[in-house]
């Protein structure tokens, strides 16, 4: 279940967000599609989550290159912040990756919520021209437990 309060990624003001690759207007966008996601889009987030593919994302979030990594290196996080259980970074970090021909992708992680979340292309049903709004809340060994998905 998606959190009550998720203040901490809705309330977050674009200066205060930890996001050293994303420019101004990507922070705009990415700081309205969380609002909208849980505020008035809420009703229409599906729940996609399932042991199996909950296992695959664990392992994509860790392969080198992808979520965690660009999240550590691009951020304040620090390196092997997500080696080490049962911590909690305060604030919204996110990082973006940008892929030749295709558009940008944008991850976040939210300590106080211990949530990450995607925005992006929806490349898992083929159509790039849709945008995927994904947050996927972790337990205290950083792995998923749940995902939950709008398309917008």
């Amino acid at each position: 279940m998606l959190p009550a309060d998720a203040s901490p990624i809705t309330s977050r003001r674009i200066q205060d967000f930890d996001a050293p690759t994303l420019d101004w207007d990507d922070k705009q966008l990415v700081l309205t599609l969380c609002r909208l996601y849980f505020g008035p889009a809420r009703a229409a987030v599906q729940d996609v989550s399932s042991a199996d593919s909950l296992r695959e994302l664990g392992r994509i979030f860790r392969a080198p290159g992808e979520r965690f990594e660009l999240l550590e290196t691009s951020t304040s996080l620090g390196t092997e912040f997500f080696s080490r259980p049962v911590q909690r970074a305060s604030g919204l970090h996110g990082a973006k990756l940008e892929q030749f021909g295709n558009p940008s992708k944008f991850f976040l992680y939210c300590g106080p919520l211990n949530a990450t979340m995607y925005i992006g292309a929806d490349y898992l049903h083929g159509s790039a021209d849709a945008v995927t709004v994904n947050c996927i809340l972790l337990n205290s060994s950083f792995d998923p437990v749940e995902s939950h998905t709008l398309r917008v």
